[in-house]
């Protein structure tokens, strides 16, 4: 479809998101379990998209966050960040959606909105 088209080609907008869809995240029950099928969902998406041109020349970062936060104060989430200028870099921020908010706002090159504003700087937390 459009996603391989555009992950083949080099010619990925410059922020996006990609969600699975319900069989594939981590939520509901499906044959052989939540996690497993989201494993096999990236496991089968993640090296066709590292292959890809955006990605090799360096101007894609995949970002791969869990939409349930940990139940603690400041609803803070967990981010994985799959980049080629990375190399094991382990952050420990605490990190909300609004971070994720501030990260896709900075690559589109537009003024920080609401809760963003405050929000902790993924991106310059690994150094991107």
């Amino acid at each position: 479809g459009a996603l391989l088209s555009g992950v083949q080609s080099g010619n990925l907008p410059v922020t996006g998101e990609f969600a699975p869809d319900l069989t594939h995240d981590a939520h509901d029950a499906v044959p052989g379990g939540a996690l497993p099928s989201a494993d096999a969902f990236l496991q089968s998406w993640l090296p066709i998209i590292m292959a890809g041109p955006d990605y090799t020349r360096g101007d894609l970062t995949i970002l791969i966050t869990f939409d349930e936060d940990d139940g603690t104060t400041g609803n803070q989430v967990a981010f994985v960040a799959i980049d080629p200028r990375l190399n094991h870099k382990v952050v420990t921020l605490a990190s909300t959606h609004y971070s994720l908010a501030r990260w896709l706002e900075d690559n589109a090159g537009v003024a920080h909105q609401f809760n963003a504003v405050t929000a902790a700087d993924l991106k310059a937390a690994f150094g991107l």
